[in-house]
């Protein structure tokens, strides 16, 4: 498959991918906002967002923290929680996040939930 065409299928993802091909990061911890904050403030080099029906999306170094700032941190799920009802997120959606991590990379993963 052309992974220039892939789209995201079902979440959770069992493996990351770019236009190039998959990707050598593992699926680490569940993150909530505290460590997401810190790997932000560590130099995170990108954020890639699942959405099914739609190609994976990167977010580079320079958009972080506005990404998180502004779509993801009033809809974050607390790892420790079950998803509550969508209507108690503005929009009715939701995110979880985890760490993939490999040679040397690290990439905060956040599934959209809808």
């Amino acid at each position: 498959m052309d992974p220039t065409l892939r789209v995201v299928t079902r979440i959770p993802l069992d493996e990351l991918w770019s236009d190039a091909g998959s990707l050598p990061l593992v699926r680490g911890a569940d993150l909530g906002e505290a460590e997401i904050a810190d790997r932000l403030r560590a130099g995170i080099k990108a954020i890639a967002v699942a959405n099914c029906g739609k190609a994976l999306q990167w977010i580079p170094a320079s958009g972080c923290y506005p990404f998180w700032k502004n779509e993801v941190k009033e809809r974050l799920v607390d790892p420790m929680r079950e998803i509550p009802p969508l209507e108690d997120y503005p929009g009715e959606y939701c995110y979880l996040a985890s760490e993939w991590t490999g040679q040397g990379n690290t990439v905060i993963l956040v599934e959209r939930y809808h």
